[in-house]
């Protein structure tokens, strides 16, 4: 890397150890740990288990690494679990509730009153309302039934599986077959094992576009073929229109993106035409999906009223009152403009009030306490339910609900072991500072983009900071790699194709770290 971009580097680093190591220190501390105060046996397991895998962390390390090396094995394994998955979950799910289960009742309403009036005041969820009505027409389902809901929550799983695979593709490209294996493990234990399966709503909808994009983004700095380039990012562009549209902060990781590349075309002005193509390809994919989108919602279209719609100004006083996801006296008064135009008027007046309120020194504050409600709960709202949670007779049914409804007999182990899984993720992100590289840079970029819009924005809820994990695994794992090396560091394998080209090798080849002792003695 360059000076300059050493320092940029060392700054992001510096935002990235204060946001996660607030974010990991109050985690550790949370309620979620009680189960602990219950059964005391639990600590002396995990102190016995964190003894033996300090003092026998070679080992564990060389029998990880022979395991993930073992492509057939890993293979199984991640089968076995995405079998356990569509089994079990869609099983167990029940009738959406909250702001999910409006959209999905309104989708197979008759009367369309209730959905009309909803969506002319969240806008920003018609995407969603377009694709479950289409879902409805393309599988021919007729109401709401156990059935139905069994459909949404496996397509909602085949969501987040498809995240999943990019991720892993993407740091296989990168780093090598073992970094693809982690990272699916990764995105598995923090995600796909856990009550968001269920969850239908736009995070789920959004996931796949933004893994999607980081994918393609790789492949096309690795490529030298403009025919690749033009197609990946026509892709790219359908990709990032996908997201948008769904959830309109999961395209943050672009905007990083564009900071990065636009820095380097600076210093490179040949780069600029490999880089202007793809843009220009990108641009078309969004324009073709944008109109696509059009078309195909054209059939469900409702009759909204305006004068309703939310303004992004409202979302920002919601963000600055209360704990930072609005009060009710507040989201009443906003309510209570009849146009868009006072609505504006009225967020603005209370945003600027309660920022003369706070202070100089208050607004740090109540930007910390809000980073830290955003940050804390790892079971993502795991006993506040998001679905009817109806006991089953059946005892294998009735087994798998104690263990993730939020009133089942084994709730608290299901919330003691997803906090642990979500401090040891906060825990290797973190570690991420000891990783040096250009992509890494636009991963943390991404990231401190995303809590920057969380903290100015409507938020205080862990479920929102889901929308960051897509550069969040992929740190997670380069930190759980480089602390797990020998020398601290951590041994890349780069594709061949990304080595020959003179354009990415300036910013992948630097990847290369220094090899492990053991992988030197292996050669």
């Amino acid at each position: 890397m360059k000076r300059d971009d050493t320092l940029c580097h060392g700054i992001l680093n510096v935002a990235i150890m204060l946001l996660m190591g607030l974010a990991f220190f109050n985690a550790l501390a949370s309620g979620n740990f009680k189960v602990i105060t219950k059964y005391g046996l639990i600590w002396g397991v995990l102190g016995l288990g964190v003894l033996a895998a300090v003092r026998y962390r070679q080992k564990l390390k060389t029998a990880c690494d022979r395991c993930m090396e073992n492509t057939r094995w890993m293979v199984c394994i991640l089968a076995v679990l995405g079998v356990f998955q569509i089994l079990v979950f869609p099983l167990i799910s029940g009738t959406i509730l909250s702001d999910a289960g409006v959209v999905y009742q309104g989708v197979f309403s008759e009367d369309k009153a209730v959905i009309t009036d909803y969506l002319s005041s969240c806008q920003n969820n018609v995407p969603i309302y377009v694709y479950e009505n289409l879902i409805r027409s393309i599988l021919g389902l007729k109401e709401v039934n156990r059935f139905t809901t069994m459909i949404y929550t496996v397509i909602n799983i085949i969501n987040y599986d498809i995240g999943f695979v990019f991720l892993s593709l993407l740091m296989k490209k990168l780093y090598g077959k073992k970094a693809g294996f982690l990272t699916m493990i990764v995105c598995l234990l923090t995600l796909g094992l856990n009550n968001q399966m269920y969850q239908f709503y736009t995070t789920a909808l959004s996931w796949p576009a933004t893994c999607l994009g980081l994918y393609l983004y790789v492949c096309i700095k690795g490529s030298d073929s403009l025919k690749k380039r033009l197609i990946f990012g026509g892709i790219w562009g359908l990709a990032v229109a996908w997201g948008y549209l769904a959830r309109p902060s999961s395209i943050i990781y672009l905007i990083a993106v564009v900071i990065f590349e636009v820095l380097h075309i600076c210093r490179r002005k040949e780069y600029f035409l490999k880089m202007g193509s793809v843009c220009v390809a990108l641009l078309v994919g969004f324009l073709l999906f944008s109109g696509i989108y059009h078309l195909a919602g054209k059939p469900y279209e409702l009759e909204l009223d305006e004068n309703k719609h939310a303004v992004m100004t409202q979302f920002m006083a919601y963000g600055i009152t209360g704990n930072g996801s609005g009060t009710k006296e507040v989201r009443e008064a906003i309510n209570a403009a009849e146009t868009t135009k006072e609505r504006n008027q009225v967020a603005v007046q209370i945003w600027k009030g309660e920022l003369k309120r706070l202070g100089v020194l208050g607004y740090p504050d109540f930007l910390v306490k809000k980073h830290l409600a955003e940050t804390g709960d790892g079971t993502y709202g795991l006993l506040n339910p998001h679905i009817e949670e109806v006991y089953s007779s059946n005892r294998v049914l009735n087994f798998f609900q104690n263990i993730w409804y939020s009133q089942g007999k084994y709730v608290d182990f299901t919330a003691f072991a997803m906090q642990l899984v979500y401090v040891l993720f906060l825990l290797c992100t973190l570690m991420s500072v000891k990783v040096k590289t250009q992509f890494s840079f636009i991963l943390k970029l991404s990231l401190l983009g995303w809590h920057a819009f969380l903290l100015l924005f409507e938020g205080a809820r862990t479920g929102y900071t889901i929308q960051a994990f897509p550069v969040m695994i992929p740190l997670a794992v380069l930190g759980l790699m480089a602390v797990l090396s020998k020398d601290m560091q951590y041994s890349v394998k780069i594709p061949d194709d990304t080595r020959k080209n003179g354009n990415g090798e300036d910013w992948i080849e630097k990847h290369e770290l220094k090899e492990s002792g053991a992988e030197k003695e292996k050669e």
